[in-house]
This record gives structure tokens, C-alpha cells and sequence, in this order.
């Protein structure tokens, strides 16, 4: 987002497109899994195909990047455990996938035929998404630090009881035992330790789903950030 801020570019993350999806088809009470019923399926299809990504938008308020669809702020949304959970079950269609893409890409088509230079952030937009881009990186870095900054992102754009009641799914008076049992610090470990947990299950998710698994591109220039900062 900083580097799209400074060069002047749009920027978008691919990964919100399912987010999206996913928070749509939460919303509408759908048990969401690998081994998901056709009818289950289709009426995620149908949820894809709505999406209206014009309708899409981000900006800063108060230093804090905020999303929005339709004007509403979806920003907690997007950094819930709940979707992080979910999300995976969502990207792993391929019927899915491939209206995703289209619209992505489509958008992504609009931009340049206005000359603006597009920033676009995603685990396979390199392969998927845009595969002739003019410069393609990948940044890694450790799981720990990755955890770290996780937890970061989100507790900044949340309060940490926000955080510890979506990740826990506790209630109020949960909350307030844990904090005199453990502290803030005590809690941040154990979300630290949930963030943990989430990024692993993603990784291994991504890795190995069977339609388009998560890989670097052949061209792309691999960047480890573990020992970087912005």
C-alpha cells in the first residue's frame, strides 16, 4: 500500500475479492467446507457473480486504512479471524475462481486503458491474475515475524477485545476474566498464538489445493523481508 501510495498507483489486494465472498456467503447462514452440496456451490456462484468491484474502495482515516463496498465500512470484516477461518473453503472452487479472475482482470483492463499504473497485491497474481506484468516480487519472511505483524495490522485497525472476542468467539464477561487472569500481554500472546495457527492452516491450504495452489512465478523476484523494514 506505502509503495502504491508513492509511485501514485491503484492499488488492490486479489485476496479481498474472496473476502468478500466469503463475508456475503457467512451473512447467508452457509456452512462453509471443502466437501461443500452443489446448491451450496451454486449460490456462492451466484454470490461471485454480484459482485460489483467498481463498488470496491479504500482510504485513510485517522492514519488507518479503511475498505469500503457500497460506502458501508467493511474494514472489520476483512481483518476478522471469522473470514480468515472461512476464506480458504471459498478460493479452493474453481468455478469461483475463474469468475474472480475475469473480474479482476476486466478492472485491471479499465485502469490501464486510462494509462494508470496498477499495484496489485495477491499469493498467485503473478501466475493467475497477470501473468505478463511488467514486474513481479514475492515477498516472503519468517513465520514468526509474520505472525508479529499479523497481529499488528490487526489490532491496530481493531481494539484488542474486538480482536480477542472474534478470535475466541467469548463473550464480554470472558473478556474481562482473561484480562485479570492474564493481562493485555497475556492476551496478545494467546492472539498471537491463534494468528499463528490461522497463518499455517492458510499456507498449507494454499499449497496444496488442487486448481491453481499457490506458487512464485518463474520470473519473479524473491524479496525476504524478515530483516527489513519499511
Amino acid at each position: 500500500q506505502e509503495v502504491a501510495k508513492r509511485l501514485g498507483a491503484v492499488y488492490f489486494s486479489y485476496g479481498k475479492i474472496y473476502r468478500l465472498i466469503t463475508w456475503f456467503a457467512l451473512e447467508q447462514g452457509h456452512q462453509l467446507r471443502f466437501d461443500m452440496q452443489e446448491e451450496v456451490i451454486g449460490s456462492l456462484i451466484n454470490i461471485t457473480r454480484d459482485i460489483d468491484l467498481q463498488q470496491f474502495s479504500s482510504k485513510y482515516i485517522d492514519g488507518k486504512i479503511h475498505y469500503f463496498y457500497f460506502d458501508r465500512d467493511i474494514t472489520d470484516i476483512f481483518y476478522s479471524e471469522d473470514i480468515a477461518k472461512n476464506v480458504a473453503f471459498v478460493s479452493a472452487i474453481p468455478q469461483i475462481r475463474k469468475i474472480a479472475v475475469s473480474k479482476v482482470q476486466e478492472m485491471l483492463k479499465k485502469f490501464r486503458e486510462k494509462g494508470m499504473f496498477v499495484l496489485l497485491e495477491g499469493r498467485v497474481t503473478g501466475i493467475e491474475i497477470a501473468p505478463g506484468a511488467d514486474i513481479k516480487i514475492f515477498l516472503t519472511a519468517d513465520l514468526e515475524l509474520r505472525v508479529e505483524r499479523r497481529a499488528k495490522q490487526i489490532v491496530k485497525a481493531r481494539s484488542l477485545k474486538s480482536v480477542y472476542l472474534q478470535i475466541f468467539d467469548g463473550s464480554e464477561s470472558d473478556y474481562q476474566q482473561r484480562l485479570i487472569e492474564k493481562g493485555e500481554a497475556g492476551l496478545a500472546v494467546e492472539i498471537s498464538e491463534a494468528i499463528r495457527k490461522s497463518i499455517e492452516q492458510r499456507d498449507r491450504r494454499d499449497r496444496e489445493r488442487k486448481h491453481m495452489p499457490a506458487t512464485i512465478a518463474l520470473d519473479a523476484v524473491t524479496i525476504d523481508t524478515s530483516n527489513i523494514a519499511i
